[in-house]
């Protein structure tokens, strides 16, 4: 992912941005506890250079420490009470969703399955169960089986090892990354499945893959372009009955999670999951960016104009996803990346926050691809044999 020493002096400087720039106070408190962290991740890496441990550091000391004081704190981005509140209406109700919701608060703009996370924290009322400390240990144990899954040439395992804890550990203590588990996690889940999926088909496990993504279905809508690239990656890197083993396992698994939901409120999903964060129904979603869907809405847009626009955008990734797909696990993490890109910059509603999804899929599967050890590491590995 780069040198370890320039990027962690890149983090340094970020948080530093943000403790001067942001106006969100999860943001601000994060930061300055980051900047610390960063800053003696930075002093680790210099002493001890090419062994990862500054990249651990940060992770250490800029992920896990004020994720773990936020969450002890009870201080979060609003979406972390929105899924708490939702579970908990779940326990009670069976559903998460509000029958009459009134406030931008009130509508839970998610499908059911995230709200899985809510749960431990709706039952036990405990902050050491708060959805961001669980969904932070759901991205390592998906990021760990995906490792074991895309798996690392026996000849250079030590070596490979080494580098894929580090490229993982400084993808994970990205600024736009840590801040995003430690104030909000929503896309956290669906970020550290996609990766699991496109770990799993590229080992030709279609429905262990279509399990992954259908989870992801089950929890965001986006991740119905999660659902169009991987299937072309199976198909192209496996075969037809891969891919057709992987769509079907996929929207089996979303249609078994969200069918109860659907049956016994159809309006509910319809209107949390879908109208709200398009902004056709209730009150302004509160997500906001300088992307080009929000200030063409904010200009006043007609909506089939907009429309028209985001299909013509689409169809034209979906070109390109038919015409570049090659198979390598990579090119698919890219492509994906790219298309949840669009779909963010073209939302109405959006924040940039949102761009953490692409990041962590992208950057994790980069840093399991296998052959990227160096000459000079299989040097070293020789040389100590």
């Amino acid at each position: 992912m780069g040198d370890e020493r320039v990027l962690l002096l890149v983090y340094v400087a970020v948080a530093a941005l943000f403790t001067t720039d942001t106006k969100l106070a999860p943001h601000l408190t994060w930061s300055r506890i980051a900047f610390f962290g960063y800053v003696v991740a930075f002093a680790v890496a210099l002493r001890f250079p090419n062994r990862g441990l500054g990249a651990l550091t940060a992770v250490a000391f800029a992920v896990v420490v004020p994720t773990v004081y936020l969450a002890w704190m009870a201080h979060g981005q609003p979406e972390v009470s929105v899924v708490v509140d939702g579970a908990r209406d779940f326990l009670q109700t069976g559903s998460p969703y509000l029958a009459s919701p009134d406030s931008r608060y009130d509508y839970r703009p998610y499908l059911p399955a995230i709200f899985v996370f809510g749960l431990p924290a709706a039952t036990l009322y405990s902050h050491l169960l708060d959805p961001r400390l669980l969904a932070l240990a759901f991205l390592v144990a998906c990021l760990t089986a995906s490792v074991r899954l895309m798996g690392l040439r026996h000849q250079v395992r030590q070596v490979e090892a080494g580098r894929v804890v580090k490229d993982l550990a400084l993808t994970l203590s990205c600024p736009f990354v840590a801040v995003s588990i430690a104030t909000s996690f929503i896309d956290i889940p669906q970020a550290a499945l996609t990766v699991l999926s496109i770990a799993a088909i590229s080992r030709g496990r279609g429905i262990a893959g279509g399990i992954a993504t259908g989870l992801c279905l089950a929890m965001k809508p986006t991740a119905l372009c999660a659902l169009f690239v991987l299937f072309l990656f199976a198909r192209v890197r496996h075969s037809s009955a891969t891919a057709l083993r992987f769509g079907v396992t996929s929207l089996t698994t979303a249609a078994l999670l969200i069918g109860p939901f659907v049956v016994s409120a159809p309006g509910s999903i319809w209107d949390n999951a879908l109208l709200f964060p398009l902004g056709r129904i209730g009150p302004e979603s509160p997500a906001q960016s300088p992307f080009p869907g929000v200030l063409l809405r904010e200009a006043g847009l007609p909506g089939p104009a907009v429309t028209t626009l985001a299909a013509v955008v689409g169809l034209a990734y979906a070109v390109v996803c038919l015409r570049r797909m090659n198979g390598s696990a990579l090119r698919a993490a890219g492509l994906l990346a790219v298309g949840l890109t669009l779909l963010f910059m073209m939302a109405p509603y959006s924040r940039t926050g949102y761009l953490v999804l692409p990041l962590i899929v992208y950057f994790s599967i980069r840093a399991m691809r296998p052959g990227a050890t160096t000459a000079a590491d299989m040097t070293r590995l020789v040389k100590r044999r």
